[in-house]
């Protein structure tokens, strides 16, 4: 007896055969690339020196854990009162969780880290320091996103904060106004200037040294490329936004840890970065090795979820 074969099982059948033909020859092709890529990056890069070099950052700096912080939200000290004071419990930096977390670990433990105080001289074991750290955050509006007002209602008599802040893209991004200043990140800086003398003290806030915004190509503007986007966890992030450096020479002399953990101090008591708006904050940074003759760049970033979460990332290449 004649037994025929409905036409749609004919039809995938061969069309399972078409495409597993495909996938056969795309996968003989792919095998050829890999093999090809394999060969190329071991005989064209020296693997074992990335590896230490790379270590001599990463079991540094990222490794080890947070000798001390103040006791203020902070972390530094800035807030009158608060006293410095061993942790609770250790943390490196993967544990960072908050604004406070991240201050401290960038005065207690990254710069005094990686700073040398002799000219040209050995930092983060056999690395060499070139230029200066950046620091870089990126921002969002305080109206990026729309408060429930059934919730939180709008009100004179509640004065309820109407202030929200979604999470991380190039519209909601706050790139300030024209002359550098943003209002959005005027409002939220906590107007205490630091004075290595004399501590913090309650002085306006000098509107000509707020970090001004700028665009991934006024970053780098000798640049005559784009350099690659940051890619976290989140989303991808450009190079661009609020940054200031701490370099390495000042005036033909190597410029002291003290000074540069007073900088960052400064900056950080203004609000540099919370844990309300900024979404990325990010160290970046140049070293060169004398014995391999090889540059590292690091970029070692947090991002900051709109529910408040950090997610730390570190770059080293």
């Amino acid at each position: 007896k004649r037994v025929t074969l409905p036409f749609i099982f004919a039809l995938n059948n061969l069309e399972e055969k078409v495409e597993g033909a495909v996938l056969a020859s795309d996968l003989r092709v792919y095998i050829a690339f890999v093999a090809m890529f394999i060969a190329f990056f071991i005989v064209d890069r020296n693997v074992e020196s990335a590896f230490y070099i790379t270590q001599n950052m990463r079991g540094a700096v990222l490794g080890n854990e947070i000798p001390a912080v103040y006791e203020d939200d902070s972390g530094i000290g800035c807030e009158d009162g608060h006293a410095l004071a061993a942790v609770k419990w250790e943390k490196t930096y993967t544990d960072l969780a908050n604004v406070g977390d991240w201050n401290a670990w960038i005065v207690h433990m990254a710069l005094p880290t990686i700073w040398h105080e002799s000219q040209f001289g050995k930092s983060v074991s056999s690395n060499i320091l070139l230029g200066g750290v950046r620091f870089r955050t990126l921002r969002v509006r305080n109206d990026s996103c729309n408060v429930n007002h059934d919730i939180i209602p709008n009100t004179p008599e509640l004065k309820a904060e109407q202030a929200c802040y979604a999470g991380y893209s190039s519209g909601t991004e706050s790139k300030g106004l024209p002359g550098g200043e943003s209002e959005d990140y005027l409002r939220h800086f906590n107007p205490l200037p630091w004075d290595p003398v004399t501590g913090y003290s309650p002085l306006p806030w000098d509107p000509v040294n707020v970090p001004s915004y700028r665009s991934c190509s006024d970053s780098v503007p000798e640049s005559s490329w784009s350099p690659p986007l940051t890619s976290g966890q989140i989303t991808f992030y450009h190079c661009g936004g609020y940054l200031f450096e701490i370099p390495f020479m000042i005036n033909g002399t190597r410029n002291s840890a003290e000074n540069a953990t007073n900088t960052y101090r400064e900056r950080a008591c203004q609000g540099f970065v919370d844990d309300v708006a900024t979404r990325l904050v990010a160290m970046e940074l140049y070293e060169y090795s004398p014995t391999f003759d090889t540059f590292l760049s690091a970029r070692i970033f947090f991002e900051v979820a709109a529910g408040g979460a950090w997610i730390p990332t570190d770059q080293l290449r």
